[in-house]
C-alpha cells in the first residue's frame, strides 16, 4: 500500500513541482469516511489579498504627478465631445453635497457641464448651495422644481436642460474620481459607436475610507436580469436616452436599472463599454440605498416590476419574483409550448458503482420528460457493467448503449454519442453525477433555448455541498479555473457571483447542454484535447460564433470529480495534459488573458474574486 501510495501520488508531485504547485493554489480534494473533504489551501503571500485601502494606496491613489499626466493624456484626445452630468437633489447632507459637486469641478477633462434639478429640497441651504456654484462655473445650471417630483422626475428635469452628448448620472452624495470623465471621452475616442458606457465602482464611508469595491463583469445580460450590477459610474448617449423618454417615476427606486435595460434592448452588445476602473464613489448614509437595499423596501417591488416588463418587452417566457431573503431578483425562465428532445450523452467504462447511481437518480428526480440518454461504452470488460448496460436498456426504452473501444478520448467519445442522438439539444454529462433536484434540466432547457445562447452549464457540488463548478474563469492558472470553486453551498461570494444565474466564458463538460445547430456551426468537440480543456474550447468557439454562454446557478447536481478517471498524477497523463494547455494557449492566448466576464483587478491566482496584486490591468494615463 505504502508503495502505491507513493508510485501513484507523490512520485508524480515529485518528478512534476508545478503540478504539486498547482494543486496547492487550487481547491484540493481528498476522499474520507465516504465523502470529500474540502481542504482548500491558499497561497501565501498574495501581497494583502482582501485588503482594499492598501490595493488602493498602491494602485488607485492620486498625486499631483498623476493630474498632470491625466492632463496630458486629455490633451491628446482627438474627440471630445461634451458629457452633460446630471443629478437630481432633494436635502443632500451639506458636506456631501459639496464634496459631490466639487468632485464635477475637479474634472481634468474639462467638455462637460453639470445640470442639477432641485426637487423642493426643505433645506434653504440647499439651495443656496447650488446658485452658489452656478455663479463660480458657467458650466454649472440648474432648474428650481415648482413641485416634488421624486428622483426619476427630478432627473428628467435636469435632462431638460442638458446639452451634451452624453448623459452621465450622479447622485447627490456621491462622487467621481478626478479622471472618471477623462477614462470615459477617452473610451468613446477608442469606440465612438459606443451608447452606454459604464465603470467599477466603490463606496465611501462618513470619514472618507474606501470600501467594498465593486469590480464588474463585461456586459452580462443574464446577471442584469437579477441585480443591477451596472449602477454607477453610468453614461447613456442623450439620444438614447431620449429615444426611451427619460426616466419612469412609476420605478422610482430602480429607475436607473430600468432604463439600462429600456436602453440595452435597442443596442448591440459592442455599443456597450465597460471601463475597468473605479471611477465612482457611493456615500455611505444611514438609510441610503449604499448601506443597504433593505432600507428601502419599496425598492424591491420596482426592481421585480422593471425585470418583468424586461421579459415582457422581449417576450421572453419568465417570471420575476422577490425573495425577502435575498438581494436580488429571482428569475424564473421556462419553455412554452412543446419541449425540445434532449439527447443526453454520457461516457462510461466500467465504475458503475458511479454510473448506476447516475442513471437511478437522473430517471428518479428529473420533471422534463423529454430526454434521451445515450450511455458510451467505452471497453467496459466488468460483468455487473455488461449485465447493468442489458438491464437499464430493458428498464428506461428512452436509452441506448453504444460501444466505442478505442483510447479514452473525451472529445471523439461524445462524437460518437452524437451520431446516435435524436434530439435538438445535445447534453453531456460526466457518469459521477447525481441528481436531486428535479427542474436542473427545465432550467438548463429554458436557458439553451434562448436564440443568443449557444451553451449552458449547471451548478455542480461536492457530496460535502461545497461548490465544485459555478462556470468558469479563464486565466486562473494559466488557462482556466472555476467560479468560487470551494464556497459554501449557500455563500454568495464575490457581489453574489458565486450563486447567481451569469454569463460566463466557459462552463465544464461535466453537464452542459449545447444545441445541436450550434454544435455542429462550430464543429464539436476538438479531438486533440483528448481530455483536458475540450469544454473550454468549444465553449470559447460557440462564443465566437456569436452565442453567449450561460452558467444556470438554479441547475443543481452533485459530482463526484474525477471519480472515474482521476487526476493527472502519472507522468504519461501530466505530459498529456501539458500539451493539451500548450494547444490553448497557443490557440487563445489573448482570449485567456482577459476574461470579459472576470475583472482585470482581481486575482488570478485563486478562484475567490480576491483582488490582484498587482492589478492586470492600470490606468491609460500612467
Amino acid at each position: 500500500m505504502a508503495i502505491s501510495l507513493f508510485k501513484d501520488t507523490l512520485l508524480p508531485l515529485i518528478i512534476n513541482p508545478r503540478l504539486l504547485l498547482a494543486k496547492m493554489r487550487k481547491a484540493f480534494y481528498c476522499v474520507r469516511e465516504g465523502g470529500l473533504i474540502a481542504l482548500k489551501i491558499r497561497l501565501v503571500g498574495r501581497q494583502g489579498g482582501d485588503n482594499y485601502a492598501q490595493w488602493v494606496a498602491r494602485f488607485d491613489s492620486f498625486s499631483s504627478t498623476d493630474k498632470d499626466l491625466m492632463r496630458r493624456g486629455v490633451d491628446k484626445l482627438v474627440r471630445k465631445p461634451k458629457i452633460s452630468v446630471v443629478t437630481p437633489v432633494f436635502n443632500p447632507p451639506i458636506d456631501r453635497f459639496r464634496a459631490c459637486l466639487d468632485s464635477v469641478l475637479n474634472q481634468c477633462y474639462q467638455n462637460w457641464e453639470l445640470c442639477l434639478s432641485d426637487d423642493c429640497s426643505t433645506d434653504s441651504e440647499v439651495g443656496e448651495i447650488i446658485r452658489e456654484y452656478c455663479a463660480k462655473d458657467p458650466r454649472v445650471k440648474a432648474v428650481f422644481r415648482d413641485s416634488s417630483g421624486h428622483i426619476s422626475a427630478a432627473t428628467n428635469s435636469a435632462l431638460l436642460i442638458s446639452t451634451g452628448d452624453y448623459i452621465a448620472f450622479l447622485d447627490h452624495d456621491d462622487e467621481l474620481t478626478p479622471d472618471a470623465l477623462y477614462l470615459v471621452a477617452q473610451e468613446l475616442n477608442l469606440h465612438p459607436d459606443a451608447k452606454l458606457l459604464y465603470s467599477d465602482e466603490d463606496k465611501k464611508s462618513a470619514d472618507g475610507i474606501r470600501v467594498s469595491p465593486h469590480f464588474k463583469s463585461d456586459w452580462n445580460p443574464e446577471l442584469l436580469t437579477q441585480q443591477n450590477y451596472i449602477c454607477h459610474l453610468l453614461v447613456i448617449k442623450k439620444s438614447a436616452v431620449d429615444g426611451v423618454g427619460g426616466l419612469r417615476s412609476e420605478f422610482d427606486g430602480a429607475q436607473d436599472w430600468d432604463l439600462i435595460l429600456r436602453v440595452s434592448e435597442n443596442l448591440s452588445e459592442h455599443q456597450i463599454r465597460h471601463i475597468p476602473h473605479i471611477l465612482y464613489h457611493w456615500a455611505i448614509i444611514p438609510g441610503s440605498t449604499a448601506q443597504s437595499t433593505a432600507a428601502k423596501p419599496y425598492v424591491l417591488e420596482a426592481q421585480r416590476k422593471v425585470v418583468q416588463e424586461h421579459f415582457d418587452r422581449m417576450r421572453q417566457p419568465a417570471t420575476a419574483s422577490i425573495r425577502h431573503s435575498v438581494a436580488h431578483v429571482h428569475v424564473e425562465r421556462r419553455v412554452d409550448g412543446v419541449q425540445p428532445k434532449v439527447s443526453l450523452v454520457i461516457l462510461s467504462r466500467d465504475k458503475i458503482a458511479f454510473l448506476k447511481p447516475c442513471v437511478e437518480s437522473l430517471f428518479r428526480a428529473t420533471t422534463y420528460r423529454n430526454f434521451e440518454v445515450i450511455i458510451v461504452d467505452n471497453g467496459s470488460i466488468e460483468a455487473e457493467s455488461l449485465s447493468f448496460f442489458d438491464e437499464v436498456q430493458r428498464v428506461y426504452p428512452n436509452v441506448r448503449v453504444v460501444r466505442d473501444e478505442r483510447p479514452f478520448n473525451f472529445s471523439e467519445l461524445n462524437t460518437t454519442g452524437v451520431k446516435y442522438c435524436s434530439g435538438s439539444i445535445l447534453g453531456f454529462l460526466n457518469n459521477d453525477l447525481k441528481f436531486s433536484k428535479g427542474d436542473w434540466l427545465e432550467r438548463m432547457v429554458a436557458q439553451v433555448s434562448l436564440k443568443e445562447v449557444g451553451a449552458v452549464g449547471a451548478r455542480l457540488l461536492y457530496p460535502s455541498n461545497l461548490l465544485q463548478h459555478g462556470g468558469i474563469i479563464l486565466g486562473i492558472d494559466g488557462i482556466a479555473g472555476h467560479n468560487h470553486k470551494g464556497s459554501r453551498k449557500g455563500d454568495p461570494g464575490y457581489f453574489g457571483r458565486a450563486i447567481l444565474t451569469q454569463n460566463v466564458s466557459a462552463v465544464t463538460g461535466a453537464c452542459i447542454l449545447i444545441r445541436r445547430d450550434v454544435f455542429e456551426q462550430v464543429g464539436g468537440f476538438d479531438p486533440d484535447l483528448s481530455v483536458a480543456f475540450n469544454d473550454v474550447d468549444v465553449c470559447l468557439r460557440i462564443r465566437a460564433a456569436g452565442y453567449r454562454v450561460v452558467y444556470e446557478a438554479r441547475a443543481e447536481a452533485f459530482h463526484y470529480e474525477s471519480a472515474s478517471r482521476g487526476y493527472e498524477t502519472s507522468p504519461e497523463k501530466f505530459s498529456r495534459f501539458q500539451q493539451e494547455r500548450s494547444i490553448m494557449r497557443t490557440r487563445w492566448s489573448s482570449t485567456l488573458a482577459l476574461d470579459p466576464y472576470y475583472n482585470p483587478n482581481l486575482s488570478i491566482t485563486t478562484e475567490d474574486f480576491s483582488l490582484a496584486f498587482p492589478p492586470r490591468i492600470s490606468r491609460p494615463w500612467r
